[in-house]
């Protein structure tokens, strides 16, 4: 019987993982909430960016890191996102939660959608959305703004396009109100500073250094001049004291964010989650918001109702993204439809244990060319199955070229597999 020798040649490479969604001990999350959902109504362009089950007790250095989180996604959103959706919960006498969905807040980092790193200045923002909605089913005096709106028959009171303002830093924070913060779009919008003056609320001051921290969502009323808080979490990365955090304003008056206001009872098991539409760049391989499998591997966006869609593109029915400029194949790839596919890119080439955070490996290096061209050499058979990159730029697909050109100069049985490898074939001729 013939024996056939396969060699396998381990390289380091860039692997991301991700835990479990939604370790902890929590009730509920966004992912299970199918009364949260369905005030967002179509679901199915985002993706999860980032959940923590069950806030700790007490802070971490790490609060802002992938790590840290029961579920991160970096990867998708090293582009940039379109709109973003905020989910807190908290149980009091039961479990309360609060949704903001901002389909004008499309930030450019990973890090400014999830909790800021402690200390980091581009993590920073200090900010107003317009035209946001914000849902909740917290009936309480600690939601002054939603006093006169009438629940729904879920139980759900709602306000929309209306003005959320953003305080996401890593450091410390002053009282002292501003007159004023930029909007999505850079123009001022005018804040009171009157009544604002007295402690730690909806209108802050980021300092210049310290570990304190704030991720705060809060809403302001133009009309009225007057503000709450949504949900806030702070005092975040120090490991002997207590992460305050909660649902609508604190008890405590001169801390109404919760800045230093002590965590209460009545508000514990607390989660969050952040949802956001991927902006995705020519290329990038398109994935699920439940796994790490491709769409063209049978799983896709999800619905409306939290569930995955079956539903999977191919080529003569593309599903169309970032309204229309981007479209997915059947190959699960984004392929612009409003510019040049191939054009030129900027590349770098680095270790694969160099690359930044804010970047992507999207082709092997000249040295791992090299490693694989050599053990074409010697082997005797070589089953390849996915190209080294993204070969359909040719920028990104000299990897592939290498690894074809190295195959067939060898003398071993090559058997190419899978759709993309065959594609890659067949484009290089």
């Amino acid at each position: 019987m013939k024996r056939f020798i396969a060699t396998f040649v381990v390289l380091s490479a860039v692997v991301f993982t991700a835990s479990a969604l939604f370790a902890g001990t929590v009730t509920k999350t966004f992912m299970s909430n199918a009364t949260a959902q369905k005030q967002v109504g179509d679901l199915s362009m985002y993706k999860l960016v980032a959940s923590r089950g069950s806030i700790p007790q007490y802070g971490d250095a790490n609060v802002g890191t992938p790590n840290w989180y029961d579920y991160a996604n970096s990867t998708d959103f090293a582009t940039g996102s379109n709109g973003t959706i905020f989910y807190f919960q908290a149980t009091t006498q039961k479990d309360e939660w609060v949704l903001i969905d901002a389909p004008n807040y499309s930030p450019n980092s990973f890090y400014k959608l999830g909790i800021p790193r402690v200390g980091n200045n581009d993590d920073i923002v200090n900010m107003v959305v317009t035209g946001s909605n914000v849902y909740t089913s917290y009936s309480s005096a600690r939601m002054p703004l939603f006093s006169s709106v009438t629940a729904d028959a879920d139980g759900v009171k709602s306000l929309t396009n209306q003005n959320i303002i953003l305080e996401f830093w890593g450091r410390n924070y002053s009282g002292n109100a501003q007159a004023s913060k930029l909007d999505q779009n850079g123009s001022a919008v005018s804040l009171p500073t009157s009544g604002t003056t007295t402690g730690y609320d909806w209108n802050d001051t980021p300092a210049a250094d310290g570990d304190h921290g704030s991720y705060q969502v809060h809403l302001y009323d133009s009309t009225s001049q007057s503000g709450q808080t949504l949900f806030g979490l702070s005092r975040i990365y120090r490991t002997n004291q207590s992460i305050d955090a909660g649902i609508g304003n604190s008890g405590k008056a001169d801390a109404l964010d919760w800045t230093m206001a002590t965590n209460e009872a009545s508000q514990n098991n607390r989660s969050l989650q952040v949802l956001a539409i991927p902006n995705y760049a020519e290329g990038s391989l398109i994935y699920s918001a439940t796994s790490g499998k491709k769409w063209e591997e049978g799983e896709a966006w999800l619905n409306p109702d939290g569930t995955v869609s079956a539903g999977v593109p191919t080529a003569d029915t593309p599903v169309h993204v970032n309204a229309g400029t981007v479209e997915v194949t059947g190959a699960g790839y984004a392929q612009s439809v409003s510019h040049e596919p191939n054009a030129p890119i900027d590349v770098k080439t680095v270790a694969s244990d160099a690359i930044c955070d804010e970047c992507m490996g999207l082709d092997i290096g000249e040295k791992t060319r090299e490693l694989f061209a050599d053990a074409a050499k010697t082997a005797k058979t070589v089953v390849w199955n996915g190209p080294m990159g993204v070969f359909e730029n040719p920028t990104l697909a000299k990897g592939t070229v290498a690894v074809a050109q190295a195959l067939a100069d060898s003398d071993a049985i090559t058997i190419v597999g899978g759709g993309d490898s065959a594609a890659a074939c067949e484009q290089l001729g």
